[in-house]
């Protein structure tokens, strides 16, 4: 009876062994897969700072950041990222989609109506300069 009692338990002892061996294999597998990740997404979360950074300098150099600037129009072109936030990415896709992108829509549309306006102003004052140098000119050969 000890005997069979004795290998019950060794049978047991090397199959929890073994389990045990296995959940430790399983362990390895599973934070590889988790360091794997969060090296990803280290490299996403730098690459999206990076990628801020650039467009706050820019916009920066464009005069649309802050809101008293040149081009800005009361519209702030700021775009923030809270590293911690769970909707993060989200965040800054609404920031792009509802603020910035209209925003950058209409500016264009109005430098590119100013730029069309002061282009006709320029022809109709060469048209008059034109229109004086030949006036000179007849008065001239009079």
């Amino acid at each position: 009876q000890q005997a069979v009692d004795v290998t019950k338990i060794n049978k047991e002892k090397t199959m929890l062994e073994e389990n045990l061996h296995q959940a430790a294999v399983m362990k390895g597998r599973i934070d590889g897969i988790c360091w794997d990740d969060e090296l990803r997404i280290s490299k996403k979360l730098e690459e999206i700072e990076r990628k801020l950074h650039i467009y706050h300098e820019t916009a920066r150099r464009l005069q649309l950041i802050g809101a008293n600037t040149k081009f800005s129009n009361g519209v702030d072109y700021e775009i923030s990222f809270n590293i911690h936030s769970v909707s993060g990415e989200a965040e800054i896709y609404r920031d792009i989609r509802e603020t910035v992108k209209p925003a950058l829509i209409a500016l264009k549309e109005d430098l590119t109506n100013k730029n069309l306006k002061a282009q006709e102003e320029q022809l109709t004052i060469q048209d008059e300069t034109r229109h004086l140098e030949e006036t000179f000119n007849d008065k001239q050969e009079e």
